[in-house]
């Protein structure tokens, strides 16, 4: 089961309204829609809430039982973006201030 329909069925099944729903977490319902139609997910801190409002294990929410779904692919995907993207940030930082010497002494 792909996370979105996860969350649905966890909240229907709680009579809860997306906006209900959004509200017991603190963000708009149109972020709750997003993560029920697999357009963005929620963060680590959101995902932990979530657990504990419909009183399941984290591994139960994000991995849906034993088997690696889309949504836990997709954490480890921008686990991976995030490093290369502050590796990159580093790397331009440092060639910046190697750079920067050289044109200030002219």
């Amino acid at each position: 089961m792909e996370f979105g329909e996860k969350i649905k069925e966890l909240r229907t099944k709680n009579q809860l309204t997306q906006e209900k729903f959004a509200i017991r977490l603190n963000v708009t319902r149109q972020a709750v829609s997003n993560w029920e139609n697999n357009r963005n997910l929620p963060d680590l801190e959101l995902l932990i809430l979530i657990s504990s409002i419909f009183y399941i294990s984290l591994d139960e929410l994000i991995l849906g039982g034993s088997n690696v779904n889309n949504m836990t692919e997709n954490l480890i995907k921008d686990g991976s973006k995030t490093r290369r993207a502050k590796l990159n940030m580093i790397t331009t930082l440092i060639g910046s201030f190697l750079v920067l010497p050289v044109f200030s002494s002219k």
